[in-house]
């Protein structure tokens, strides 16, 4: 398929295409009770400056808020652009990955980025520079970036310290501590055409980190180090939780994921590593609920020997022993 450019970037909002042109890019966005946010959301998209056409599907499911509404402004504003879906009925409570099986079929780029209605841009080159990579580099097939992360409970705003995967092997990502924020994706769509979503039936609680373990068997991922993004840590979400129980939980999931796929793919030798992870963040569970024994135990058995969780361990047990009374 041939795809039609530009000769400089120019913000989507002003570009004119006829109405057959294809976009090169599908902006993805799942949004539910996000009325706070959203708008930050889709002006992160709108500023936007490419060379090529872009689609933005936004897919409302159901919310119960102001948000549909307020993307119908924005439907209204930019037709050529936006394209929403406005469910009725949750799809996510299905636990049956609907939602992503809708925003894939109906999107049409050869890319496709992704953004939920929580998150926000800040580059208005951000899918540029992603596009200008991959298109020149036809071995890679995702793109990734640091991030800002926002508390919305505090206001603080902090660049994200974690460790980022790029040209790492798929062994390397199911032991490390490598992170691939979902909201500075890029990645080739036919990708999606190759990789197997049966994972979607262990209705893991992060849909996107299995799909990047699947695409990472096929693909090279490429990390820049730049901060194109913002990520809205909100109280009672599952996956950005600000406290500290649903932390652990979440890391916890991630780990449990990663041991599914070294089942699956047969990487045998990693089993015990990964176990002995979950086996430590079961241990500061318990810690929580001031099982100080038995998460001792399980802190023992679970045989680590980083530095880093041996420190974090004795400041919750610390914390967990004389201060939260």
């Amino acid at each position: 398929m041939m795809f039609e450019f530009l000769e400089n970037s120019v913000p989507i909002t002003s570009q004119q295409w006829s109405e057959d042109t294809v976009p090169l890019v599908s902006i993805s966005c799942i949004t539910y009770n996000h009325e706070n946010f959203i708008r930050d959301a889709i002006e992160g998209f709108l500023m936007q400056k490419t060379t090529f056409p872009v689609e933005i599907l936004v897919h409302d499911d159901a919310s119960t808020d102001k948000t549909a509404s307020i993307v119908r402004e924005y439907e209204e504003q930019y037709p050529h652009l936006i394209k929403p879906i406005y469910q009725t009925e949750n799809q996510y409570s299905k636990r049956d990955g609907s939602i992503d099986r809708i925003q894939r079929g109906r999107a049409r780029g050869k890319y496709v980025a992704l953004c939920e209605g929580d998150d926000y841009w800040t580059d208005p080159l951000k899918l540029q520079k992603q596009v200008d990579f991959l298109e020149n580099n036809p071995d890679y097939g995702l793109v990734h970036t640091n991030f800002v992360i926002n508390n919305t409970k505090t206001g603080k705003k902090q660049i994200n310290n974690g460790h980022f995967l790029s040209d790492h092997s798929l062994e390397e990502y199911l032991v490390g501590n490598f992170h691939i924020a979902t909201l500075t994706t890029c990645f080739r769509k036919d990708l999606l055409d190759k990789i197997d979503f049966s994972y979607l039936e262990q209705n893991f609680r992060m849909g996107d980190h299995p799909m990047w373990i699947e695409m990472m068997r096929i693909s090279r991922f490429k990390y820049f180090s730049e901060t194109p993004a913002t990520y809205n840590l909100r109280e009672n979400s599952a996956s950005r939780p600000v406290d500290t129980k649903n932390k652990i939980i979440f890391q916890k999931n991630i780990w449990e994921v990663r041991l599914y796929f070294a089942g699956k793919y047969q990487y045998n030798k990693l089993v015990d590593v990964i176990k002995n992870n979950i086996f430590y963040y079961d241990s500061l569970l318990l810690l929580t609920q001031r099982k100080f024994g038995k998460s001792i135990c399980l802190f023992i058995s679970s045989k680590t020997n980083k530095i880093s969780y041996i420190i974090q361990y004795l400041k919750f047990f610390i914390y967990y022993l004389f201060v939260n009374n």
